[in-house]
């Protein structure tokens, strides 16, 4: 099990301004980490600028938690609204800009994942960093190629879990075909300890708001976490978790979740394919 605060980055490489300079990201998991994704968070003060975006070496997920208004797909002039709750897919055969009314914060996911030091380059996006997810290539498109897509948060499965004290938002699954679920977790508060374990997974969590304290269960090393927070468990860590004050969490799982899972005895879910190298038992 492994903690990231905020702290942790900044001021290191993985902490840097993007685009124009307006905004500020944070790299919580990079490709040295080995989660099969990269997790960022990006901070806009502003509006956002309307800079072109094109990731041709990559798919990039990004899930918006504040700021409003358009974004805006340059190949084909197609328009979507953005608001909290909003998550648009973007690959290599799609130029792009987000235009939304300040502040802004956003969570970027990548998979590949970057190093978590890059700068855009003059076409707006990043250099390569590895093979890019099955059926979203070549750079300039094709006709079977996967095209930017848009979910907004009402159109979104959500499953009950944990006994019913928690409903979670998934909002990538494995038919998305991007490499990883995000789910959007939200619980109650409660002292009694919930018993997880993922097997068949690994798991990012990424506190958005509330407070929680997880235990590993095998060390009985705890954690108090608040939001800007992330923890990163995979099979070998059992774990248990409570929250006093209800708590509002970003769960990414790799590999990707079929989508109505809940969790078994054991606090898992099914396997849904192959664990990132490095992580199996």
């Amino acid at each position: 099990m492994r903690v990231i605060q905020s702290d942790d980055i900044a001021g290191t490489h993985r902490d840097r301004m993007v685009g124009d300079g307006s905004a500020h990201a944070m790299c919580y998991l990079a490709a040295e980490d080995n989660a099969g994704f990269s997790f960022s968070t990006l901070e806009i003060s502003g509006d956002s600028t309307g800079y072109p975006l094109h990731y041709m070496h990559h798919v990039e997920a990004n899930l918006i938690l504040e700021g409003a208004g358009e974004i805006h797909n340059l190949e084909t002039d197609e328009r979507w609204p953005a608001e909290p709750g909003t998550l648009y897919v973007v690959g290599p055969a799609d130029r792009h800009e987000i235009l939304l009314t300040g502040p802004v914060k956003v969570v970027s996911l990548f998979n590949p994942p970057i190093q978590g030091n890059e700068h855009h380059q003059d076409f707006g996006g990043y250099p390569p960093s590895g093979p890019i997810p099955n059926g979203w290539g070549p750079a300039g498109g094709s006709p079977t190629s996967r095209r930017m897509f848009v979910k907004q948060r009402n159109e979104i499965l959500v499953v009950s879990i944990s006994g019913g004290h928690a409903e979670a938002r998934r909002y990538l699954t494995k038919a998305d075909d991007v490499g990883f679920t995000i789910s959007d977790l939200t619980a109650k508060s409660s002292e009694t300890p919930h018993h997880l374990w993922y097997k068949h997974h690994v798991e990012a969590n990424f506190i958005v708001s509330g407070t929680v304290e997880v235990t590993d269960s095998t060390s009985g090393q705890s954690w108090a976490l608040s939001p800007g927070s992330l923890y990163l468990v995979g099979p070998k860590d059992r774990h248990h978790v409570t929250s006093s004050t209800g708590v509002h969490i970003l769960s990414i799982f790799n590999p990707p979740l079929v989508g109505g899972e809940t969790h078994d005895a054991d606090g898992s879910y099914p396997p849904t394919g192959d664990l990132p190298s490095g992580w199996s038992d």
